[in-house]
């Protein structure tokens, strides 16, 4: 008997779903043509299983940069050299919060403000992220100062207020800001809760 390609398509296909991987046509997939590597689910999966190593989203686009720079020229080459990246695993330099001179909780809400430049695929100076950073930890210190602050729908309701300006005076682009306010919001409810 032959073993046709088709089949052995029809195989893995089986064996993949009896291990719990959902079978996707390639043509249902949202993103363009030419698009090998699907740059948002990538970003979503590394956010996820990387989130209790701290992974920023600097970090999770030099992975991605270091995947797209391999030549399509090549493909063999560049297929053979990406699948020895998966058991070996990337070398990636950790994006410190002193090195851009930050203390740790402005960073979390600068990881907050990156992210959403790269979700969203806008630019914003990096500098300018910076001290947009430090500002919102010192809107949020000067809300959480009382000990009921997160319980409390005045302080709540002053705090986004607070947040909103203070993108507008910065020209950080019209995303979503009730996202915004929700990342930081929880962000500060974890560093006041843990400290």
């Amino acid at each position: 008997m032959k073993f046709t390609e088709s089949q052995l398509e029809a195989a893995i296909i089986e064996l993949l779903t009896q291990a719990g991987y959902p079978h996707v046509l390639g043509e249902t997939i949202d993103r363009q043509p030419e698009e090998v590597l699907i740059k948002d689910d990538l970003r979503d999966f590394l956010t996820r299983q990387y989130a209790a190593n701290d992974i920023t989203p600097g970090e999770i686009e030099s992975v991605i940069r270091q995947l797209v720079a391999y030549s399509s020229a090549d493909l063999y080459e560049s297929n053979k050299a990406i699948m020895k990246l998966i058991p070996d695993g990337f070398l990636l330099k950790r994006e410190s919060f002193a090195d851009i001179g930050i203390d740790f909780e402005e960073k979390a809400f600068y990881d907050i403000l990156k992210a959403l430049t790269i979700k969203y695929d806008f630019g914003y100076p990096e500098d300018q992220l910076i001290t947009l950073a430090q500002k919102v930890k010192v809107i949020v210190d000067d809300k959480a100062k009382y000990t009921d602050w997160s319980q409390r729908d005045d302080i709540k309701a002053e705090l986004k207020v607070d947040l909103i300006i203070l993108l507008a005076e910065h020209g950080y682009p019209p995303v979503d800001r009730d996202e915004v306010y929700k990342e930081i919001f929880e962000q500060a409810e974890n560093f006041k809760r843990n400290k």
